[in-house]
């Protein structure tokens, strides 16, 4: 694959992978290159006119609804990943953005994509896309770095495995509710030491609802019949759903 980094339409920051950001295993898996992505897609936004600050003069914000990442690799403590971003489709209510992560030396580390929608902050609800949104697109960019394979991910409805959570203060993101980002750590809580690589080689995650501090959680896992290596996940607070995903583990 050639490499994306400068290329028209895309925007390429430089992640260092600290320490205190591994765990055991001493390298990054999805959760802390998700908010790598996170990070640089923010800047991206900024540069194009489309940041939070601009979106909340409509008291609107963005609120990510879905990624999937897959990997190649998994990289350590003391590498640096350069990430590509760049927004790669929108329609009336959907705005995706795409990512392709690289090392150094140019090698992929992964690929990845997601969906992002606008939230009326008064209302507490996905409202359209502003016009000024799709007119403040590249008109030269690459075209998708991955796809959703899956419109709608399984639910888990014998769970084999699960852990509580609690959710807390620490946990909440500028719009006063949990960051995603601490979704994809808890999901992955009720499917802990799966396969070789301690992380999974590809993660699916559907965010459904918001979640306040101090919320008694539930996070659920069962293998996906006739998938081996595959786990679907649930977040779940008492009835409600929170979040649903799907990951695949090298066995």
């Amino acid at each position: 694959m050639q490499t994306l980094v400068g290329a028209p339409g895309t925007l390429t920051v430089r992640h260092p992978i600290r320490a205190y950001e591994v765990g055991p295993l001493g390298t990054a898996g999805p959760a802390l290159l998700a908010n790598m992505m996170q990070e640089t897609a923010g800047q991206h936004a900024t540069k194009l006119g489309l940041s939070m600050e601009r979106l909340a003069q409509d008291n609107q914000a963005w609120v990510l609804s879905r990624l999937r990442i897959v990997l190649d690799q998994f990289p350590a403590s003391g590498e640096e990943i350069d990430v590509v971003t760049w927004p790669s489709a929108a329609d009336k209510h959907t705005a995706t953005r795409d990512f392709t992560l690289y090392t150094t030396g140019g090698e992929v580390v992964g690929r990845a994509t997601s969906a992002w929608i606008t939230f009326d902050l008064s209302a507490r609800k996905m409202v359209p896309l502003q016009p000024y949104i799709y007119e403040a697109y590249p008109k030269e960019r690459p075209g998708r770095a991955l796809e959703f394979e899956r419109r709608v991910l399984p639910k888990v409805r014998n769970a084999s495995t699960s852990e509580p959570i609690r959710s807390r203060l620490s946990d909440l993101d500028i719009n006063s509710h949990v960051n995603n980002v601490h979704f994809i750590e808890w999901v992955l809580e009720s499917a802990p030491g799966v396969g070789k690589q301690g992380h999974p080689v590809e993660l699916d995650i559907q965010f459904r609802a918001e979640c306040p501090a101090g919320q008694e959680l539930e996070s659920r896992a069962d293998h996906e019949p006739d998938k081996p290596g595959s786990i679907i996940h649930s977040l779940v607070h008492e009835s409600q759903e929170l979040v649903r995903a799907a990951t695949r583990w090298l066995e």
